[in-house]
């Protein structure tokens, strides 16, 4: 029996929903006319519209439109305004710290239109650090940076972050002090410029927090240049090296207080370990995170480093249970694991006796002769609160063999069947938030939701390429507790996705991607259901209406991207 307020909603019919779009169109029609008649106006510099003025035909018949004089805002006042004068209405005008506060709240690219409002909008976003950090200078591939360019000439000082990405760079002495003053975010990709100018340039970027560099054939370095400044404020270098392995040598005597140092370097560079070693030796006191893609001498080194103190270590290397071991008897003070290659349950149960402070691990598990894996290991990590375990191709069995593990926040399992021990092993994690399936196979949809109605902080589902062997489908309760659901190519029927969007009536976000059996039926019942859903995004449907529905919904062509900030952590790292 469905709650009171779900019977309480009135149906909405297809010929309702296609009315009210005939009616949004029919408002929208002249939109670009009302827009360019108030550029205009503002374009005019001080306008002042007299009470009397003859209303513009784009304005009801009882609003007269006002600007403001200097700052050009427009704003629109009723027939009966609030003014000091009888001929003469005065225009309500917004406190600046009120604009403020709303536009806390607008993504970059309507900030960026935002500004071009007017001079006081500009201002006040130009002049907050906040709001300025959500742009990126970036110019266009290929461009060329010289000191009598247009586009250099313009650039604004106000710019906190800098991507630059395959620009040819010149004279940069010349113009680059007036924006590295403000940055503390810098990427210089594969640019065409000289060693002697990069250090230039950060030698002129104080602030700087953030590094990412990668040489390439377009990197003009002849001799290791002498350094004589640093950068006390540099917290993560991440820097790609496929040509020149001495610039681990200057970016040692620059980078005093390093925390996180991410570091790829071409296997065929001749010293590369050692060099990695004594740079990591060099900011050993400071630095937590590290993440490295080649080389097992560069880990073997680091267990020699005694004033190392790690907290996140990541690897793409192929590493045995002997290694891991020795690594992490050198660094107990490792909270964040991310490994690529196979561990057995017996060597996580050393890792967790030795790790008291573990709280994530990514971590692929060793397959048994009988195809099965083990969660047992998490006996001994009473603290772990993130957990992504891989299985493999062949999809084994997972034979979850824990006792209840009540500080689990967040879990990720990827390639995997059913679990051996069955349904039940969700009341082993009873404070999870945040569950995904990545390409497994279930016994049956209700193997899966079923017990999850047990979980009751469970408020982000997502599941990929998952499919069920029975078709028993079948939900027992509410999920009252879930706000976000993400479902990507998962095989099921279109009456459970209607009954599972019905029994999940907190939904705040859904993303339905590739799921060939949505359709307008299912779009309706969503907009009837969910009152609390502000966003939706759907790819590869078929729907007939297009893209207007009653409370905003869009749909997009290409795919969308995982948005779920609670599993931001769980995979490793990506280069930005």
């Amino acid at each position: 029996m469905s709650p009171a307020w779900i019977d309480s909603v009135p149906p909405i019919t297809l010929a309702d929903l296609l009315n009210r779009i005939n009616e949004l169109s029919a408002k929208l029609q002249n939109l670009p006319e009302r827009l360019s008649r108030l550029e205009q106006l503002v374009d005019s510099g001080c306008v002042r519209c007299q009470a009397k003025h003859t209303p513009l035909e784009s304005f009801p018949a009882n609003v007269k439109p006002t600007v403001l004089p200097c700052d050009g805002v427009a704003t629109v006042s009723s027939e009966e305004p609030v003014s000091s004068s009888p001929t003469e209405p005065k225009a309500v005008k917004l406190p600046t710290k009120v604009l403020q506060a709303i536009f806390q709240h607008l993504t970059a690219s309507q900030l960026a239109n935002a500004r071009t409002v007017c001079r006081r909008w500009n201002r006040i976003i130009g002049t907050s650090a906040t709001l300025m950090d959500r742009f990126e200078l970036n110019p266009p591939t290929g461009s060329k940076l010289q000191a009598d360019c247009e586009p250099v000439q313009s650039l604004s000082s106000r710019f906190t972050r800098a991507y630059f990405d395959g620009l040819v760079i010149f004279g940069a002495a010349a113009w680059w002090p007036r924006i590295g003053a403000s940055l503390h975010t810098l990427a210089l990709i594969d640019c065409h410029v000289s060693v002697d100018m990069v250090l230039g340039m950060l030698r002129q970027t104080p602030a700087l927090r953030s590094f990412e560099f990668q040489d390439g054939d377009s990197l003009f370095f002849s001799d290791v240049p002498e350094v004589d400044f640093e950068l006390t404020a540099l917290e993560t270098l991440d820097i790609a090296i496929v040509e020149r392995v001495e610039l681990l040598d200057v970016f040692a005597k620059i980078c005093p207080n390093l925390k996180d140092f991410i570091v790829i370097v071409d296997k065929k560079l001749p010293n590369a370990a050692g060099k990695i070693v004594n740079f990591v030796e060099s900011v050993q006191n400071t630095l937590v995170n590290f993440q490295f893609d080649y080389h097992l001498d560069v880990w073997y080194g680091l267990t020699k480093l005694k004033n190392l103190k790690l907290k996140r270590i990541a690897s793409q290397n192929k590493i045995n249970d002997n290694f891991l071991q020795s690594l992490v008897m050198s660094q107990p003070t490792i909270e964040d694991i991310i490994l690529q290659s196979p561990i057995s349950n017996q060597c996580l149960q050393f890792v967790g006796a030795n790790l008291k402070n573990l709280t994530s691990l990514y971590v692929p598990l060793q397959v048994q002769q009988d195809g099965s894996a083990k969660l047992s290991f998490l006996d001994t990590m009473p603290k772990l609160d993130t957990l992504t375990v891989n299985g493999s191709s062949d999809v084994p069995v997972l034979s979850i063999e824990v006792g209840k593990h009540s500080k689990l926040d967040a879990l990720r399992l990827e390639l995997w069947q059913q679990p051996a021990t069955g349904s039940n092993w969700f009341r082993r994690f009873p404070n999870l938030r945040t569950l995904e399936l990545d390409q497994c196979t279930l016994a049956s949809w209700s193997d899966l939701f079923v017990p999850a109605t047990q979980l009751k902080k469970l408020r982000n589902l997502s599941l990929a390429y998952v499919d069920a062997t029975d078709s028993k489908e079948y939900l027992s309760d509410y999920l009252d507790s879930l706000t976000f659901m993400s479902l990507q190519q998962c095989e099921m029927s279109k009456s459970l996705l209607t009954e599972l969007i019905s029994l999940c009536p907190k939904l705040e976000e859904i993303h339905l991607l590739e799921m060939e059996i949505v359709d307008d039926d299912i779009l309706m019942e969503i907009c009837q259901k969910l009152t609390q859903l502000a966003t939706l995004h759907v790819t590869k449907s078929i729907l007939n209406l297009g893209y207007m529905y009653p409370w905003g919904y869009h749909e997009r062509s290409q795919g969308v991207r995982r948005t779920n900030p609670a599993m931001a952590n769980i995979c490793p790292k990506q280069n930005i």
